[in-house]
């Protein structure tokens, strides 16, 4: 019973009519499941479903397609959409009813969504450093391979001071050797490494560089005065002492914790928070985007809110409904960063 698919190719109408045939393979299997059992075991003493539950036609009355955001994904989304209409218009005019009454609604999936907002603002805050930093970029020898993408920076990050030491070129082995020598106990956080993952990762990852730079930068002082050649180091002690670059890995913290994790935790939680009780569901992540939209409409008239606590605290602080905020979020930013975590 393996859900998985193997489509002829990736077109969009084959993987369409996959989707379709493998729900009606998947009932045929049950079918024999279910008569063998039998066979065996007699028709007492099992749960196995009826086969007519697994139909695309239970989608009729609201039923909702999820998928990724790119232009390949959508269009493939749209003809299973439509695919699926056809299916339970066809149900419900045997059963003699208003094929007029069929809804199958189509959404992003806001994983995916988080991501591409936080891909666009890395390359938009990126530029617009780039333009700033022109001069001073210029004047940089072209070997040390200086960005301001925050990506590469985190995967220089990565191979320099990784404790694993997985990079032959790096020094994770001396950082922690060094680490337990002048700074024991202290709080050192992981860095995400964003090569071939999630975008969001770089604000995540943002956020542990701009608290462990505090140790990295001595670190490298001391390295590079024993030997200046080493490229690695070099690249990262120009960024890591830069004062825009530690604003901007400033400015991908507070992204992280006022938006990139309420969204994750909403995106990832919808079913479970339903399920709770609340009015809540998968649909409900627009009312997320609308606080959102609010809030960045405020930043842009007044740039000081962006560096105000409060503010940006409070962003999803009344997405929930008539009686308050959402507490399952309320009870997961308070674990995370404890009381007052979400301020009205």
């Amino acid at each position: 019973m393996s859900s998985c698919i193997y489509p002829e190719n990736g077109r969009s109408e084959t993987l369409c009519q996959s989707v379709i045939d493998t729900v009606k393979s998947k009932r045929k299997y049950l079918d024999d499941w279910k008569k063998i059992h039998e066979e065996m075991f007699g028709i007492d003493g099992h749960t196995i479903p009826d086969s007519s539950g697994l139909c695309l036609s239970k989608m009729k009355d609201g039923g909702m397609v999820t998928s990724d955001n790119c232009n390949a994904a959508r269009k493939f989304s749209r003809k299973l959409v439509k695919r699926i209409e056809e299916i339970c218009i066809e149900e419900v005019e045997k059963e003699g009813g208003d094929p007029g009454s069929v809804l199958i609604m189509q959404q992003a999936c806001h994983n995916h969504l988080r991501n591409v907002w936080f891909g666009a603002v890395t390359k938009s805050l990126s530029s617009y450093l780039d333009k700033i930093l022109q001069c001073d970029l210029d004047a940089i020898c072209f070997k040390y391979r200086v960005s301001t993408m925050m990506d590469a920076v985190l995967r220089s990050i990565d191979k320099e001071f990784s404790l694993p030491a997985n990079y032959p070129k790096g020094h994770g082995k001396e950082f922690k050797h060094w680490m337990r020598t002048n700074h024991p106990g202290a709080l050192l956080l992981p860095v995400q490494r964003t090569s071939g993952s999630r975008q969001d990762l770089a604000v995540e990852g943002a956020a542990a560089v701009y608290w462990n730079r505090r140790y990295y930068v001595p670190f490298l002082n001391e390295a590079l005065k024993s030997h200046k050649d080493n490229i690695l180091q070099n690249n990262l002690f120009t960024v890591l002492t830069s004062m825009e670059m530690i604003a901007l890995s400033r400015v991908f913290a507070i992204l992280h914790f006022s938006i990139c994790m309420p969204m994750r935790f909403l995106a990832g939680n919808s079913h479970s928070i339903g399920a709770s009780g609340y009015q809540w569901s998968a649909l409900s992540m627009g009312k997320a985007v609308d606080a959102l939209e609010t809030a960045m409409i405020a930043v842009h008239d007044d740039c000081t809110k962006f560096l105000d606590e409060k503010f940006m605290n409070s962003i999803f602080s009344e997405i929930s409904e008539d009686r308050g905020p959402l507490e399952p979020l309320v009870e997961f930013m308070e674990y995370m960063f404890g009381k007052n975590a979400l301020l009205d």
